[in-house]
């Protein structure tokens, strides 16, 4: 969805980091992940975007940081085409 609207928009593809939260103990079952989000010629605007939120998974923490730039965007997701 992001990544649509992004090239729709000619602002580059959006960059994704993933930002993680473990035990010391290395156990993946406590890790928690979010994703920081550059979109190229947003940078110098907004600079990057990072939810609050961290999940479990890795992609349901993608997924939320592309809804999280869009809701920052000011930008439905309806207006996106996605529910």
């Amino acid at each position: 969805m992001l990544e649509e609207y992004c090239r729709q928009n000619n602002w580059g593809m959006p960059r994704y980091h993933l930002v993680s939260s473990g035990s010391s103990d290395g156990n993946d079952e406590n890790t928690l992940y979010a994703y920081r989000v550059e979109v190229p010629s947003l940078l110098p605007t907004y600079g990057s975007f990072l939810p609050r939120e961290m999940v479990s998974e890795r992609q349901e923490a993608q997924e939320l940081a592309a809804r999280f730039v869009l809701s920052q965007l000011g930008i439905s997701l309806a207006t996106t085409g996605s529910n």
